[in-house]
């Protein structure tokens, strides 16, 4: 795999717009380019001007049409691009276009996750909206990925607008998009690039999030287990009593004025320690753990084979549960082996910017033994600063020790990038 070789099947174009994922795939066979393919466009950062700048690119390599635009999942880094850019898309031609089934309007399982995901989302809203939050600024930081904007102090709809142009685009498409389920395998650019779905699963392996068992990797500040019963549904807090039993420092009856001065001593700054109003806010990092990690295990993750030889890996950011399930699909294809399609990938987009919990080790990286070329999506100081902390680590140092041990040192990392900045920043990789 070299940069000048003239005797290539696919280049991997990786675009370093910031912390996001931006994939453009030329596919050719002797010589003659038989179409282009886009994996994902978004970014974290609050500066989108790189993002537009890829997008452009993209527009002058496709010659204005993308063949396969494939939407992994729905968080911002990875799909921002479609409403940051969305005059740009408009003016690119989408053949085909590609989502999971947990993008499936039509399919009640999605549905239900989507449910579920809107009730996390609600609960949050109400705790990273409450004034002293212990945990509001990590809390802020990680949940920038389902499209919380924190100069309005509020989520915003970015996320599930983005997804919903996808969506308008795929019904709109030649060939009227794919709801992918692991398992099936196609060849949109011929019989020599072979597409096999990996994930993401349907069931419990779906919301296991946490990494693989006996690993200290997790995040810093995630709280004891919490689940979603723990907090209301609703824009106010529920009481054991009916409102109008409900008695507070700005309501008591001058009848009852032993009890105001009582109220008033509790409600002193000094001696907020002994009230119980917050404490329904415990366990909240681990339901903003819970949202950003089902959201992840939802990506869509795709195994592309090469000539029955080579295989490029892209997994979204796929989590401990997705990669899991992999080695449990049944194949539509009766010759396709998950162990052997992992055992002879050659190029591998790190899951999750390279994240502990994006890359699995036994049954994934482990496996890897042809592994030639890794690409890490991350921006490591942008993610420094949305968790002051620093217990985001993109990439984390033992992950990013063992891929670049098994990759023979040829990581490319997109914040390493450094042409002039009036240029495209991005990474070109031969295979």
């Amino acid at each position: 795999m070299s940069p000048i070789t003239t005797d290539w099947r696919v280049r991997v174009r990786m675009y370093c717009q910031g912390l996001g994922d931006c994939f453009l795939l030329t596919f050719r066979e002797k010589g003659a380019v038989l179409g282009h393919a886009l994996i994902d466009s978004g970014v974290l950062n609050p500066d989108f001007s790189r993002l537009r700048q890829a997008v452009e690119d993209i527009a002058r390599e496709t010659g204005g049409k993308i063949d396969l635009l494939v939407v992994t999942h729905e968080h911002w880094d990875h799909v921002s691009g479609f409403s940051q850019a969305r005059d740009l898309f408009d003016k690119l031609e989408i053949s085909d276009v590609w989502m999971a089934w947990t993008e499936d309007p039509g399919d009640q399982e999605a549905a239900a996750l989507h449910r579920r995901y809107d009730k996390l989302k609600n609960a949050l809203d109400l705790v990273v909206s409450t004034p002293g939050h212990p945990y509001a600024e990590q809390m802020q930081a990680l949940l920038g990925f389902a499209g919380w904007d924190t100069a309005r102090f509020a989520f915003s709809n970015s996320t599930r607008d983005a997804m919903d142009y996808v969506l308008s685009r795929m019904r709109n498409s030649e060939k009227k998009g794919k709801f992918c389920q692991p398992g099936q395998s196609f060849a949109p650019f011929g019989p020599a690039f072979e597409f096999h779905v990996l994930g993401p699963p349907h069931g419990k392996l779906l919301k296991k999030k946490d990494p693989i068992e006996g690993s200290s990797e997790t995040y810093e500040f995630a709280l004891a287990s919490a689940s979603l019963g723990d907090l209301r549904q609703s824009t106010t807090l529920d009481y054991p009593f009916e409102a109008i039993l409900k008695l507070s420092p700005t309501n008591i009856p001058s009848s009852l004025s032993n009890l105001q001065s009582i109220l008033n001593l509790y409600a002193a700054p000094a001696d907020s320690w002994r009230r119980i109003d917050g404490d329904w806010l415990n366990g909240s990092a681990e339901l903003a753990l819970q949202m950003d990690s089902y959201t992840n295990n939802t990506s869509l993750a795709l195994a592309i084979e090469l000539g029955g030889r080579d295989v490029l890996l892209f997994p979204g950011d796929a989590q401990v549960g997705n990669w899991q399930s992999w080695h449990e699909v049944s194949w539509e294809k009766t010759s396709v082996r998950t162990n052997s399609l992992l055992e002879r990938v050659v190029l591998y987009k790190a899951g999750h910017h390279a994240s502990h919990n994006g890359t699995m080790r036994e049954g994934g990286l482990e496996l890897m033994s042809k592994l030639q070329q890794v690409l890490i999506p991350t921006d490591e100081a942008f993610a420094s600063t949305r968790n002051p902390k620093g217990s985001w680590q993109m990439p984390a140092k033992a992950l990013y020790s063992a891929l670049d041990e098994k990759s023979n040192h040829h990581v490319q990392r997109s914040d390493e990038a450094k042409p002039p900045l009036t240029s495209v920043l991005y990474f070109d990789t031969f295979v």
